[in-house]
């Protein structure tokens, strides 16, 4: 004879509401086709918890449905273990069906993120039976049930919502869905003790209504299964270790305020535009120049945003990704809040690489429309393609190329998303990130300086394309990439440029978040583990045989080790690679040629270096290569020269260099290297003694702009704005970007000028 739970159970599973839910979790089977949720982990995870949080509820309903059909009045216990072992069984076909199809058609791990699916699926179906079961207690009509359940999942959408649109926070955490750990590209994920926390939350407050729901059970008609008081007295306590957990939110991570923030970083400052929150043990010279920094930039974004001043901004600047990751949820992505005129970055030097971007985001709000002051469809629906590329438009900071000059290189290599899927509700994300920010500010800066900045402000209320320039998305885009053909490119653009946009979206990658926990894991190995080191680059290409960049990473840890044939096997293998763009061969026969000179192979090493300049390089390689060949040609150079690149970031390395300045007085680029250390270390009066004749390096191009580019940022942080004039005038490759970089530097020293301050002291 079945018990009365089984009985309940096969009841229950032939009424309509577990039907249709068992149908819909049976369709989510499909998709296990997506590449990202074919790899059992934080994204199914979310996805069946996002499912229970709407569907859970139904089988609980049935249960108590076929208890009332049948006139039966069993045990609270039975009706309970019935309703969670109906909403238990929902979500298992997708994750088996996912763990299979990881096994077959994928190299991945197919257990490598189980531990999320382990963590935030039962828990989500628990609380759903749970609160499913109080709800279809307390109704009679299954339109009151989904009344009453829907209402209380939209109010715990609400609880979760509330600290990532008033404060700082960009995680989430919902008792049913489990974790927002906050921006997609932050691929590396791993459970933290504030989601088990949260996972815990989410169990009391199942146990809560549990509780609820059994000293309610006699008000239903049926037989009392436990007493009234005991059921209320445990209720009692699981409430107040759910205030407890609320208590403690800040310290235990489940949510983070202002307060918090500050408290932890501890330094605050207020400029005239800007209060900036930074880590108290920066000394008052860097907050100096850090708070110059945002006010030139400030100046900046005004100009080409075209909006009037506005409430003070709020930059919170974090010590490390580790620690913005633990606080507000973002590790190696910054990101900004307009509707509350702040933005969240790592303090990263200066000038700061990506505080203009994220201000643009926040001086846009002037522009934007609905809550979150940005673009939307129809006040709601964000556009991230037209706000991520105004903000991308407005810090066209040009590092080796432009804007148009990096569109015009990835439309050349066919690596381009299409402009008009891509700024469509979708298409951003689906992109890779690199390619998408830049096209997309590629294409609003066109628009700005094709029709002016007016118009872009117009449309980036609402996305109206043809309310803002008279023409349509596809119009412009047309003409826009016309125009974009026109845009001068070189071999040196095209091969930086497949370096740069080589890798796909995450969406397209199976085993995406396996590959950034085995790289996290990989940069972590101490160098004394060399055989750990390989193993992990082994799993690595096992996964991803096209990246070679883990080959390059695993010859550097060779090389640190001492093992240097297998470093050179290394290499080798990285040039025999089909997925081997000239950059990344640029770079393997760079430390190739490394190799042979510290055999004494000279003649070896220079063909490699000269290997290295007929690949088009970035600009460091082309640096180091031309560097390494001068040597070559002045006697008792190339140890000197060795020993720097091998660990440039020593602390003996500026002594390393002064020394071979001294021993050999007309190396020009031992004098370069070190304006290059001096000018990192902000000595403007030092480095500019030792750049001060750029033209001895007329015969190595790359290392002559590089220098002109560093005197020109002395001569600004000198307030000698005219003598940057000279360095532009001075270039041997007077490229957009190059030009473009001196002239920032120009504008940036007229600023501090107009603005009456005072030269730094040097630190």
């Amino acid at each position: 004879m079945a018990s009365p739970m089984l009985a309940l159970a096969r009841a229950a599973a032939r009424k309509p509401a577990f039907l249709f839910a068992a149908a819909v979790f049976a369709l989510a089977c499909v998709l296990t086709a997506a590449p990202i949720l074919r790899q059992p982990g934080w994204e199914l995870a979310t996805v069946l918890g996002l499912g229970l949080a709407f569907l859970g509820g139904l089988p609980a309903r049935a249960v108590v449905a076929s208890a009332r059909d049948a006139k039966l009045q069993p045990e609270f216990a039975e009706v309970a273990k019935a309703s969670l072992l109906l909403t238990f069984v929902l979500p298992l076909a997708p994750i088996v069906v996912a763990l299979i199809a990881s096994l077959v058609t994928t190299p991945c791990n197919p257990l490598a993120g189980f531990p999320f699916i382990a963590l935030i699926v039962p828990t989500a179906a628990f609380l759903a039976a749970s609160v499913g079961l109080l709800c279809a207690l307390n109704t009679w009509t299954g339109r009151g049930f989904l009344a009453l359940y829907l209402m209380l999942v939209l109010a715990s959408a609400v609880a979760t919502a509330w600290p990532v649109v008033a404060g700082p926070q960009i995680y989430a955490f919902n008792l049913f869905a489990g974790w927002f750990p906050g921006p997609l590209y932050d691929e590396s994920l791993h459970i933290t003790n504030a989601l088990l926390f949260a996972r815990l939350e989410a169990v009391l407050v199942g146990g809560v209504a549990l509780c609820i729901a059994s000293a309610g059970y006699q008000a239903a008609h049926v037989r009392l299964g436990q007493p009234v008081g005991a059921a209320r007295l445990a209720a009692a306590g699981l409430l107040a270790c759910i205030l407890a957990l609320r208590i403690f939110a800040g310290e235990l991570g489940l949510e983070t305020t202002t307060a918090d923030l500050d408290a932890m970083l501890g330094g605050v400052r207020t400029t005239q535009h800007f209060r900036i929150h930074y880590p108290r043990e920066r000394s008052a010279r860097e907050i100096d120049q850090l708070s110059r920094d945002l006010e030139f930039k400030y100046a900046q974004d005004t100009a080409f945003l075209g909006v009037p001043a506005q409430a003070t901004v709020d930059a919170f600047f974090y010590r490390s990704p580790e620690e913005k990751q633990r606080w507000v949820g973002a590790a190696e992505t910054d990101f900004a809040k307009p509707w509350l005129n702040q933005f969240h970055v790592q303090l990263a030097g200066f000038p700061d690489p990506v505080a203009k971007h994220e201000l643009a985001h926040v001086m846009a709000a002037k522009l934007g429309s609905g809550p979150f002051q940005v673009t939307t469809w129809g006040g709601l629906l964000p556009n991230p393609g037209i706000i991520e590329g105004l903000a991308t438009a407005a810090d066209d900071h040009a590092d080796e190329l432009t804007l148009a000059e990096w569109a015009h290189a990835m439309r050349e290599l066919k690596l381009a998303p299409d402009l008009r899927q891509l700024l469509g509700p979708t298409g951003f994300f689906a992109a890779a990130p690199a390619r998408a920010y830049t096209l997309a500010g590629a294409f609003l800066r066109y628009l700005a300086d094709t029709y002016g900045n007016e118009k872009v402000g117009k449309l980036y209320a609402h996305g109206d394309f043809r309310g803002a320039f008279g023409k349509d998305l596809d119009a412009l885009v047309t003409e826009w990439e016309q125009a974009n053909d026109q845009v001068p490119l070189d071999a040196h653009a095209r091969a930086v440029a497949a370096q740069r946009f080589a890798a796909p979206s995450i969406f397209a990658r199976a085993c995406a978040r396996e590959e950034a926990r085995l790289r996290e894991e990989l940069g972590e190995v101490p160098a004394a583990e060399p055989q750990r080191a390989a193993a992990l680059t082994e799993r690595l290409l096992a996964i991803a045989p096209d990246d070679v960049e883990v080959l390059r990473g695993l010859a550097e840890r060779q090389h640190e080790v001492g093992d240097l044939a297998g470093e050179r096997k290394t290499l080798q293998a990285l040039l025999a690679s089909h997925a081997a763009g000239p950059a990344q061969q640029a770079q393997a026969r760079q430390m190739l040629g490394g190799l042979e000179a510290e055999a004494g192979s000279v003649d070896a090493a220079r063909t490699e270096f000269r290997d290295v300049l007929t690949l088009q390089p970035d600009a460091a390689s082309q640096r180091a290569a031309e560097i390494h060949l001068a040597s070559f040609d002045a006697p008792g150079t190339v140890a000197g020269v060795l020993r720097y690149f091998a660990h440039p970031n020593r602390e003996d390395a500026l002594l390393g260099l002064r020394e071979l300045a001294d021993d050999a007085p007309t190396f020009a680029p031992a004098r370069y290297l070190l304006g290059r250390r001096l000018t990192d270390a902000q000595l403007t009066v030092h480095a500019l003694q030792y750049l001060a004749a750029p033209e001895a390096l007329a015969s190595l191009p790359a290392t002559h702009d590089e220098a002109l580019q560093l005197r020109a940022k002395d001569h600004a942080l000198a307030h000698q704005c005219e003598a940057i004039a000279d360095d532009e005038k001075a270039l041997l490759r007077a490229t957009p970007a190059a030009l473009a970089k001196l002239r920032d530097w120009r504008a940036r020293c007229a600023f501090e000028r107009s603005q009456g301050w005072a030269v730094l002291p040097e630190p």
